[in-house]
């Protein structure tokens, strides 16, 4: 039986509970047979059925708040309530939370995968192309965006058409990752019904960008319109989506009841704001203004954190507090903000000093390093990997 130490005890809101990391205790095993530190087959066999379902990442609080997307819904509603704190997008009020959201979330998101890319020397060892041959082809696009207008507003608009697919692809990624933690992973036949949902709500908000409900502006630079569809295709598909998601759930919560399961909430919930989002976000008030940062961003972080953490050593954790998880967490976090400071603020100020306008640096900094960033994510956190599945869905 494992020794009870006194973090057992200490900071029900960190990741204590979770990783394991009291000095005397060992570490999560199927993440330890992942990356190499469980050379016993007999011993990894016995440690993953002795491993327990742990429904949420953090806890149910964090996890619903800037998982799930309880965050963005509470600050949707407290828009809705007090309209006058709202009054446009030059309302303080409106204007201090876009930018704290941007800065701590949206921009500090992005430099995380660069971040992982810079730690992680196996991944640059497999996967050359993320930190050579796709940087350089997109900086010397990024460079020629900035002098031809044509480039610039070709790729800022292949940009926006698939930032759908990449916010329905992390979401559904993580809604399996709370169906594999609560060992109620879904079956074939549910897997397709579920990609089908989401495929969905990606292909509603995509074909939306082809109609006249398209994105006009995108940080005060005006994207161009392509009307290639009529706005209740959107509708339709809006529809199917809704339809598809319900038939998903119902069978799979079936299964989980008659088998007796725990039912991974946070799924349903992350599920629940796609759709939300993707299908009616633009009917929604500040919906999907505040979806980049208080859902997308804020859960990648939160479970890019979680990695990070599974992957330190038990070892390395002591008494102290600067040891602490919780401490870790925030110099991570940290880190990923300074990195995203000097992408997104630091380097377009720089450029205005050569007479390019500093809004459209600032997107065109964003659009570029944001298809970095898509590509990245495609390759590193694929739950086909055997070691990011073990890392992502061990228990405790």
């Amino acid at each position: 039986m494992r020794k009870i130490c006194w973090r057992d005890f200490a900071n029900v809101g960190s990741f204590l509970n979770r990783l394991e990391l009291c000095p005397e205790s060992a570490c999560s095993k199927d993440a330890a047979v992942a990356y190499g530190r469980e050379s016993n087959s007999e011993s990894s066999v016995a440690s993953r059925s002795s491993v327990s379902p742990k429904l949420w990442i953090v806890n149910p609080v964090v996890d619903m708040l800037f998982v799930c997307g309880g965050m963005l819904w509470l600050l949707v509603n407290f828009a809705a309530f007090n309209p006058v704190l709202f009054a446009g997008k030059t309302a303080p009020l409106f204007m201090i939370l876009t930018q704290l959201g941007a800065i701590f979330f949206l921009d500090a998101h992005n430099a995380a995968t660069i971040l992982r890319i810079c730690n992680e020397k196996e991944l640059r060892d497999k996967h050359k192309v993320l930190w050579l041959w796709a940087p350089l082809l997109l900086f010397c696009l990024f460079g020629l965006s900035l002098w031809q207008q044509t480039v610039f507003l070709l790729c800022l608009k292949i940009y926006i058409s698939l930032v759908p697919q990449h916010l329905t692809a992390q979401s559904y990624g993580i809604c399996l990752m709370y169906f594999a933690r609560a060992n109620a992973a879904p079956t074939p036949k549910e897997t397709v019904a579920l990609k089908v949902a989401f495929s969905l709500m990606a292909l509603t908000s995509i074909i939306r960008n082809f109609s006249s409900k398209a994105v006009s502006e995108l940080m005060g630079v005006a994207v161009p319109s392509l009307v290639l569809v009529p706005d209740s295709l959107g509708w339709y598909l809006a529809g199917l989506a809704w339809v598809f998601s319900l038939f998903a759930f119902m069978m799979i919560l079936k299964r989980i009841l008659h088998e007796g399961r725990s039912v991974p909430f946070g799924a349903i919930m992350l599920a629940l704001s796609t759709l939300i989002l993707l299908t009616l976000g633009p009917s929604i008030g500040f919906a999907v203004v505040f979806s980049s940062a208080f859902l997308h961003a804020s859960q990648y972080l939160i479970v890019s954190a979680f990695v990070h953490l599974k992957k330190t050593e038990c070892s390395e954790f002591r008494s102290s507090l600067f040891s602490h998880p919780i401490f870790k967490s925030a110099i991570y976090w940290g880190q990923a903000t300074v990195i995203g400071v000097l992408l997104y603020l630091v380097l377009p100020t720089f450029l205005g000093h050569f007479g390019i306008p500093i809004a459209k640096a600032a997107v065109a900094v964003l659009c570029f390093a944001s298809l970095h960033h898509f590509l990245a994510d495609s390759i590193i956190w694929r739950m086909k990997d055997p070691k990011t599945r073990a890392v992502l869905t061990a228990g405790e």
